[in-house]
C-alpha cells in the first residue's frame, strides 16, 4: 500500500456534475421559452461565465458569495436577457443541484476496491448542505471516513490552508502517506502541489497541465487509480 489517507474531490471526480448541472440548468429555464438553439447557447455562455468566476475565486480575487450572486445575472447579460431574472434562476437552479445523485462509471466500484485499505477522505469544494445531501443520496457517504467541504470549514482549495486543517484532525497524517484526487486542475492539483502532496490527476476529458503544475500520477479512467495507491 503506498498511500494510508485518500482524499478525494468529489464534483467530477465521482460526482457527475457536469451531467446534474445540465438537467438542473434545462429545468431551471423551462418556462423562459428558449428554443433549443437559444438553451444550448445558455448552458455554454453559463459554463464559461461559471468557470471564470471559479478561477477568480480559487485566485483569490472574489469570494465564494460573489460567484453564487453574479453568475446568473453575468450570464443573462451576455445573453442579452433580463438579468433581474438572475436570483430566481440562482434558487431554481440550486433546488435541483441538491438532488443531482449522479454518478460517474464506476465510481462506487472503485471505492468498494479502497474501503478498509485505506482512510478514504472527501475534501470539496462547495455548499455544505449541497454536498451533504448528494452524498447522501448517492450513497456515497457510507464510503468516507471523513468529509471536508469548504463551506464548512472556511477555506477552499486550492489554498494549502484547505488541507492544513485536514492535516491538523489527523495527527498520523504526513505528505508521505497522503496523495490528493480529483480533476481539477487549479483547485485538485495546484492545491495538493502547494500544500506539498502527491497528486493523482483524473484527466477524463484529455485536458493540458499548465506549465506551472505537475502530477505525481495522471489517470484517465476512475478504476485506474486502485494501481497507485
Amino acid at each position: 500500500m503506498t498511500y494510508q489517507y485518500l482524499i478525494f474531490d468529489l464534483d467530477d471526480t465521482l460526482f457527475d456534475f457536469k451531467g446534474g448541472e445540465d438537467a438542473g440548468l434545462k429545468t431551471a429555464l423551462q418556462d423562459f421559452g428558449l428554443s433549443d438553439a437559444e438553451l444550448d447557447q445558455f448552458l455554454v455562455t453559463y459554463d464559461q461565465v461559471n468557470q471564470g468566476l471559479w478561477r477568480a475565486f480559487e485566485d483569490g480575487e472574489i469570494s465564494r458569495h460573489d460567484i453564487f450572486k453574479r453568475r446568473f445575472p453575468d450570464t443573462l447579460e451576455e445573453m442579452k436577457m433580463d438579468a433581474a431574472d438572475g436570483k430566481m434562476l440562482e434558487e431554481r437552479y440550486y433546488a435541483q443541484l441538491v438532488k443531482n445523485f449522479r454518478l460517474l462509471p464506476h465510481a462506487k466500484e472503485l471505492l468498494d476496491a479502497l474501503q478498509g485499505q485505506h482512510t478514504l477522505i472527501a475534501g470539496t469544494n462547495g455548499q455544505t448542505d449541497m454536498q451533504k445531501s448528494r452524498l447522501a443520496g448517492t450513497g456515497l457517504d457510507q464510503y468516507f471516513d471523513q468529509v471536508y467541504i469548504s463551506d464548512e470549514i472556511g477555506v477552499g482549495k486550492p489554498d494549502p490552508a484547505f488541507f492544513e486543517h485536514i492535516f491538523a484532525q489527523n495527527p498520523d497524517m504526513t505528505r508521505e502517506n497522503t496523495v490528493m484526487i480529483g480533476d481539477g486542475v487549479n483547485s485538485d492539483m495546484q492545491g495538493a502541489q502547494k500544500a506539498g502532496l502527491d497528486r493523482i490527476w483524473f484527466n477524463d476529458k484529455q485536458a493540458k497541465l499548465p506549465d506551472n503544475i505537475s502530477v505525481t500520477q495522471e489517470v484517465n479512467h476512475l478504476l485506474d487509480i486502485e494501481k497507485y495507491v
